[in-house]
């Protein structure tokens, strides 16, 4: 069967229909699971609240209220680290549930203490191993500087408080804090080891009461108060460092030595004194923690796959029964291309996606009728596709100069630069196209041609289709698959013709070397069947072998045009002539 039976037989396959059949799906899909979740919820659990988490698990005495059915808490092991899983009937009561967990774990004193308890032990621990050593002043104000400096590193690493969402803002330093850090620098200039060490507890006490100023803090966040603490801590460390440093500057191997055993015996001396810098952190609200609350898939799935599922078929029934219920619902199909005179519609429509998959179709529709020696017109419908320039033409007036000033067509075609081929270039005309006058227009240049393949982009005007609606016509999509893609289905309602999807197997490049490359194949198969998406050549006298590609061929038109083309030929032979040094032709 030729595709041209095909095409008048078999309805177009549009994907507006598969379109509409996946919208309603989905459309379904989503009223049904709705529908289910409002109103069969699950019960028990179905919301949970994850949070990092450092300490053991909640106990039960631990729970701010008896726990409800469903309720209860976990600790889950993750590639980031442990993590508290509190699980409740709704969003609000899982994330006010784990909120108050993570209180419990660094809000009193009490909760506070263990913590520094162990950082508190481990530099008592160094301490006991570290013998006492004699030391000049340098070296004595250097390790309490030291001593200092990891003091604040270390409880600032240590503070068991959560960080807050955005970083805090400079804090206001009250004038005593830093006129005691002051007062530290000018007493290590003066290398008095108790001088120093009473004005570096001094400088920490300032800070202590700085940051359990209420007044001072009481627009800030606990969180933000505690991050400001501790970039206060990193900050002094970085202050008494070089200073350390310089009076460590003249010590050899043997004086550093016993700078690690001092500093080490006087962080244990000088943390006993120091108080308890956490204090002004106790106590904070449960708001100063933000868990991740998430659904419970377990919990929703089967009723949300239940309501999805039965939604789908309702909605698809619904379209059906309305799609049968429409007065005069058909099937739509794409309009038959009626044949010419032989059976065979002379008029190809080519289009596809790229610019240069449509050169492609072209040429591979061509190559048989040049191998049979028909004339081929090759028309450039878009100003994407530029076929004069894809086959090494000049750009001259083309079809648009036909459709806006009624000029003669047969004229303004020009050779294409293979024995055969011809060319309608696209043009370029400053006045609107009218393309409604594109049938008269390829019903003119019919006669004279075996085929005329008209190339266009996937978006033509409006008015192409009906131009063309009372002329044989068949369509192709150039493509690398067998299958219409769905972006065919708005060319196919545009032009109202149907669609066949063209392989490019034989025309590998959009060049005049590829078709030449193809035409050369099919004469030397001949009389061979031609492809499978071509037609069987009807019986025909044999063909005139075609003229040399530098001489126009003169198409059967009106007298001006002929006059025109033989003057073009005879001024061509004149320019030969000239270059040859023989002596000028006369006309």
């Amino acid at each position: 069967m030729r595709v041209t039976e095909a095409a008048q037989d078999e309805p177009s396959r549009s994907p507006l229909r598969a379109r509409a059949l996946a919208w309603s799906a989905v459309a379904g899909m989503l009223a049904g699971g709705a529908l289910a979740l409002t109103l069969a919820a699950p019960g028990g659990a179905r919301f949970e609240a994850r949070l990092p988490w450092s300490d053991a698990p909640p106990a039960p005495g631990d729970w701010p209220r008896p726990a409800r059915e469903g309720e209860r808490v976990r600790l889950e092991a993750v590639r980031e680290g442990p993590r508290l899983v509190v699980s409740a009937g709704s969003a609000g009561e899982a994330r006010r549930l784990a909120r108050a967990f993570a209180a419990r774990a660094a809000p009193t004193p009490g909760e506070l203490l263990p913590v520094r308890e162990r950082v508190r032990e481990r530099w008592r621990e160094a301490a006991r191993d570290a013998a006492p050593v004699p030391a000049s002043r340098a070296l004595r104000c250097a390790a309490a500087l030291l001593a200092r400096e990891r003091w604040g590193r270390e409880l600032a690493a240590a503070l068991p408080l959560l960080a807050p969402a955005a970083p805090p803002a400079a804090p206001r330093v009250p004038p005593a804090v830093e006129d005691a850090w002051l007062n530290v620098t000018w007493v290590a200039d003066e290398r008095d080891p108790p001088g120093l060490a009473q004005a570096l507890l001094e400088a920490t006490l300032a800070d202590q009461r700085w940051f359990e100023d209420g007044a001072a803090w009481s627009e800030a966040p606990l969180a933000a108060r505690a991050e400001t603490w501790r970039r206060w801590q990193l900050s002094r460390a970085a202050l008494l460092e070089p200073v350390a440093a310089r009076l460590v500057s003249g010590a050899g191997a043997e004086g550093r030595a016993a700078l690690e055993r001092l500093v080490a015996r006087r962080l244990a001396a000088f943390d006993d004194q120091a108080g308890e810098p956490w204090s002004a952190f106790a106590g904070p609200s449960a708001r100063v923690v933000r868990p991740l609350v998430l659904p419970i898939a377990a919990a929703w799935l089967p009723a949300l796959l239940v309501g999805a599922g039965a939604g789908s078929l309702v909605a698809l029934l619904v379209l059906l029964v309305a799609s049968r219920s429409r007065p005069g619902a058909r099937t739509r199909r794409a309009r038959r291309p009626r044949a010419g005179s032989d059976g065979i519609a002379a008029l190809h429509v080519v289009t596809g996606r790229a610019p240069t998959l449509v050169v492609r179709a072209v040429l591979e529709l061509a190559a048989p009728r040049l191998a049979l020696g028909e004339r081929v017109l090759l028309v450039d419908g878009s100003p994407r596709l530029r076929l004069h320039e894809r086959l090494g033409r000049e750009a001259r007036l083309g079809l648009l100069e036909c459709l806006a000033a009624e000029m003669p067509v047969l004229g303004l075609v020009h050779y294409g630069g293979h024995p055969g081929l011809h060319l309608l270039s696209h043009g370029d005309s400053a006045r609107p196209a009218d393309w409604s006058r594109l049938g008269r227009v390829l019903a003119e240049l019919l006669p004279h041609f075996g085929r005329v393949i008209v190339a266009i982009e996937p978006s033509p005007p409006i008015e192409f289709g009906s131009g063309i609606r009372h002329l044989p016509v068949e369509g192709w999509w150039a493509g690398r698959g067998r299958d219409l893609p769905l972006g065919a289905g708005d060319v196919v309602a545009r032009l109202s013709i149907a669609l066949q999807p063209l392989e490019l197997a034989s025309v590998l490049e959009a060049s005049l070397e590829a078709l030449a490359e193809r035409v050369g194949e099919l004469r030397r198969a001949m009389p061979a069947a031609l492809p499978a998406w071509g037609h069987p050549a009807a019986p025909r006298e044999p063909a005139e072998p075609p003229p040399p590609p530098l001489e126009p061929i003169v198409l059967d038109c009106d007298l001006q045009v002929v006059q025109r083309l033989r003057f073009l030929a005879w001024m061509r032979r004149v320019e030969a002539e000239e270059r040859g040094g023989g002596a000028p032709a006369s006309p």
